[in-house]
């Protein structure tokens, strides 16, 4: 099956082929679904409890191919339209070299004593 899904770098849509398969044990009894589950090993079909009066195949179908949707169907380099890496304003080299706690050092005076931040209003 055929699906366009939005590229996650220019949201213009990817054709991208979805193929699933999946075999259910169905029931409607609480204790065989128990039961079922309890002997279930890995590869086995899934076990669906089917609480309501009628199954609905569309529904299970729907639910298989959903998770079948790959998460990203372009990468970084093959997206002809990503949209070039921005971060804002470039800093100064000096701004960058001050490091985050630069404002920090007006609280202290020239001997290296730490001192106490003024207080607004005095």
């Amino acid at each position: 099956m055929q699906c366009r899904i939005p590229c996650q770098w220019c949201a213009d849509p990817v054709a991208k082929a979805v193929s699933v398969s999946f075999d259910y044990w169905v029931t409607s009894s609480e204790t065989e679904a128990a039961a079922l589950t309890e002997r279930r090993r890995p590869g086995d079909p899934e076990v669906v409890l089917v609480d309501t009066e009628r199954l609905d195949p569309v529904e299970l179908l729907e639910d298989e191919l959903i998770l079948q949707l790959p998460t990203r169907v372009c990468t970084e380099v093959n997206c002809p339209k990503r949209p070039a890496a921005s971060y804002g304003v470039d800093l100064e080299p000096a701004e960058a070299a001050q490091g985050p706690f630069a404002a920090l050092a007006v609280l202290r005076d020239e001997s290296g004593e730490d001192r106490e931040p003024p207080v607004e209003g005095s």
